[in-house]
């Protein structure tokens, strides 16, 4: 982490704050705008408490898989355009000239790496490559739906919203490792989306 990914990291955030707090004010229940702001805050933190550790720390897939296949990805795509269709196709058929890391190999054949490295290629082009950037892309993509999974039980048990917030938007097991290029926002962002899209259309209608 250099010192552009902390100079980009402030200017990111102000943009998710912009997008974030715009949403916020169609919030009527005081309740849930103070919830929603404070989880948000939180998410920010834990995606940088996240790059930290994943850099200095313990590196694993997030650092020597997914940004760095990903990433490596992005370049492809860059230097011959037509490298953009391996974000269509399957991990299985990914050339192995492709894939920087040797190690890495055998991951391709899970789609549910695949789709990470897929994933992060394309934050690349929206991050300038930064890993930090990347984190806090996954880290707001998660929190876009565990928020949608409060709100599903804050409207079934709103007399529970304090214990609600502790145990969906504040439990530090949660926020840590949904805040980083990992599956695990990526499957909280879903099932948050998921569970209140049923929620709306079957019950609410």
């Amino acid at each position: 982490m250099g010192i552009i990914d902390l100079l980009l990291f402030p200017l990111y955030v102000g943009m998710f704050h912009l997008f974030f707090a715009y949403r916020r004010k169609k919030i009527e229940d005081p309740k849930l705008r103070f919830y929603h702001k404070y989880a948000f805050w939180v998410k920010i933190f834990a995606s940088f408490c996240m790059t930290i550790f994943n850099l200095y720390i313990s590196r694993a897939d997030s650092v020597n898989l997914y940004y760095t296949e990903g990433h490596n990805l992005a370049r492809h795509i860059l230097a011959d355009p037509e490298n953009i269709v391996w974000l269509f196709k399957v991990g299985k058929d990914y050339p192995v000239e492709l894939i920087k890391l040797s190690g890495n190999k055998g991951y391709f054949n899970s789609e549910s790496n695949f789709i990470i490295i897929k994933m992060v290629a394309i934050f690349s082009f929206l991050s300038f490559g930064k890993y930090l950037i990347i984190n806090l892309f996954f880290s707001m993509l998660a929190f876009s739906g565990i928020w949608k999974l409060y709100l599903f039980f804050y409207e079934s048990y709103p007399y529970l919203h304090k214990r609600l917030s502790i145990a969906i938007l504040f439990l530090p097991t949660v926020v840590f490792w949904s805040s980083g290029a990992l599956k695990d926002p990526v499957c909280m962002a879903m099932l948050g989306w998921f569970t209140y899209s049923l929620y709306n259309g079957f019950y609410k209608k």
